[in-house]
């Protein structure tokens, strides 16, 4: 973090630069800036912390009439921070308004109190992530204030993205907080440059810039329970990660969004999407889920009966596999079209690729295998007499292939398909 000053009698920053330095630095960027040169990212982001060149581009909003006002009177001078390529990440509760409407107030701020200290505990793993301020639903927290170095600021943008992904893996922490089903969280990241500042009544510090919108945006538009990154941030993080390393082999990376953002214009960002180890069976009777379960007993199993809540986890979370009953019989729902409808929304993901596995009675077989055999890999009849062992090894080799270490999350060269 860089603390400055600004001089109430020139209006301006104070820099031990003399004016003969200054001149001859405009004419070497002038000359500099006639020849064409490749961008080297990784170059610019370590000039930041070698060079003033951050804190000049800056002069010209610090010298606002705002920030002159806002000056300590007793001291003649303005307190600010200006810090460059900071991690920002913004949270918010999706369902939290809803959840409001339907609870007292004494119930609301005592939910309040539990959720900042969760958050709080979370971040208390990783020394150089702070947070910021939290109002209503939405927390803010920031990373890389104190990094002096390239790696060492590679490396908080990375413990950001784990803390992201600590906060997914213990959503039912928060679900338990709020004591609702319905609640759930999205999160926004991105690599910034912003300026902090103390204001008054009440005396409290904030952080603006451009950036904070960015992120702000990101953040509207994750998809419940997952983490909206920008371009910008998978650039800095793509050569940084390896498999082992945590965020890497604990979330899968979409594919790219091309999105346009109110005030802010078209930005390329990511969803990350968190690995579930867990098979999810859809439309299965209480007795036909028993039983499938008894005869494979080495995994672990996720089931559920809303279809909103259906919708919800397929979208927010890689599983290892997901089966589906699209039968008449042994199933929970009377008609198909309900799980027509639960089909046809995992087959309209274009971010990432569920691995399914339609499992139909005899009479049904063929008819299904003609009209979903291009978009489902793996169609099979649980009235065989091998179902059992064909399905085990299927579901053994889509294990090792889901459990196999590798990159791609966090590296942009990288598509995953699994």
């Amino acid at each position: 973090m860089k603390l400055s000053s600004l001089n109430s009698e020139n209006g301006h920053c104070c820099h031990e630069d003399n004016e003969e330095e200054s001149e001859d630095d405009t004419e070497n960027d002038t000359e500099e800036n006639n020849e064409p040169k490749e961008l080297d990212f990784e170059q610019t982001l370590n000039e930041s912390f070698t060079s003033s060149s951050c804190r000049q581009s800056l002069r010209c909003e610090i010298e606002t009439p705002f920030f002159r006002s806002s000056k300590d009177v007793s001291t003649s001078e303005f307190k600010y921070d200006i810090m460059n390529n900071v991690c920002i990440c913004m949270i918010d509760i999706a369902g939290f308004s809803t959840w409001c409407s339907n609870h007292h107030p004494n119930i609301i701020a005592r939910a309040m109190i539990s959720y900042n200290d969760w958050i709080c505990h979370l971040i208390r793993k990783y020394q150089d992530i702070k947070k910021v301020e939290l109002v209503g639903d939405c927390c803010m927290v920031i990373s890389g204030i104190r990094a002096d170095n390239f790696d060492t600021l590679i490396l908080t943008y990375l413990n950001m993205i784990r803390f992201a992904v600590d906060m997914i893996e213990d959503i039912t922490t928060l679900k338990n907080i709020f004591k609702s089903k319905n609640i759930g969280i999205r999160i926004g990241i991105h690599v910034s440059d912003v300026i902090g500042i103390y204001l008054n009544n009440p005396y409290k510090y904030q952080l603006f810039g451009n950036d904070i919108n960015v992120c702000s945006r990101l953040e509207n538009s994750a998809i419940t329970n997952t983490i909206h990154v920008s371009e910008k941030t998978l650039m800095c993080l793509q050569n940084a990660c390896d498999a082992v390393c945590g965020p890497c082999s604990r979330c899968i990376k979409g594919k790219a969004i091309n999105q346009s953002y109110k005030g802010i214009g078209f930005k390329t960002s990511y969803q990350l999407f968190l690995k579930q180890k867990s098979i999810y069976l859809i439309n299965f009777s209480d007795l036909f889920k028993k039983r499938f379960i008894q005869q494979h007993k080495n995994y672990t199993y996720k089931y559920e009966t809303d279809i909103k809540d259906i919708y919800t986890d397929v979208d927010a979370f890689k599983y290892m596999s997901i089966i589906i009953n699209i039968s008449n019989s042994r199933a929970i729902y009377d008609q198909f079209e309900e799980v027509s409808k639960i089909i046809n929304h995992i087959k309209k993901n274009t971010l990432f690729k569920q691995t399914c596995i339609l499992i139909v009675e005899a009479s049904l077989y063929e008819n299904t295998k003609k009209k979903y055999e291009y978009e489902y890999e793996y169609i099979l009849n649980y009235e065989e007499q091998n179902f059992d062992d064909t399905i085990s090894s299927l579901l053994n080799k889509i294990s090792n292939e889901f459990n196999e270490k590798k990159r791609g999350s966090l590296d942009l060269t990288i598509y995953e398909h699994i």
